[in-house]
């Protein structure tokens, strides 16, 4: 969950593994923001790193109603991306199997994977101080807010290495049957969300 702040302003960046996180932050340090709430190595208290922490832990943090942006994707899309990112690969008939192993460790600890796999609706709680970025390849939500924010225009890098051009698979086509239904009941908040 960085901190950005830019001269003397700032902003809460609730970080929903994902949906453009990195880029915003590799985005802001280019312009040279002060980063706060980041880390690699994981919180000895909440064994997650705090660029990742959901609703309730940072909201015992953050107590003074600063703006706060939050990236938001697609729930399936989202699911496919950390596939991608996880396995480098755009094999889709190993996605079914993938899946199944990751949400039986979710549904354990909703926290495994540094929270990469936690439902979007539980990292943040809409209100006035929310601005939502609906996920876009050319992130142009997030652009428009951390302008409006930071007074700042912001350029995205994208290494190819690190992007793999995709046509997203239907979840029909791909997952059998009680795995869909699985992950439909984790991502159900996910799901009837409107951003």
């Amino acid at each position: 969950m960085p901190i950005y702040r830019y001269k003397n302003k700032f902003v809460f960046h609730i970080h929903v593994p994902k949906t453009g996180g990195t880029a915003i932050f590799d985005a802001c340090l280019a312009k040279n923001c002060s980063v706060e709430m980041f880390s690699k190595q994981p919180d000895p208290i909440h064994k997650i790193t705090p660029q990742h922490f959901h609703y309730n832990i940072w909201k015992n943090m953050i107590m003074e109603p600063i703006p706060k942006i939050v990236g938001w994707r697609d729930p399936w899309h989202r699911t496919v991306s950390e596939f991608v990112w996880q396995t480098r690969t755009i094999d889709f008939e190993k996605l079914n199997q993938w899946l199944k192993t990751r949400m039986s460790m979710v549904q354990q600890d909703p926290s495994w994977g540094d929270n990469h796999y936690r439902p979007q609706t539980e990292f943040f709680i809409k209100d006035k101080t929310v601005h939502i970025m609906p996920y876009q390849k050319d992130m142009k939500p997030a652009k428009t807010l951390i302008k409006k924010f930071l007074g700042i225009d912001i350029e995205f890098k994208t290494t190819p290495q690190k992007r793999y051009d995709y046509t997203l698979p239907s979840i029909d086509d791909v997952l059998q049957l009680d795995v869909k239904r699985t992950w439909e009941k984790i991502y159900h908040k996910d799901l009837e969300f409107n951003a």
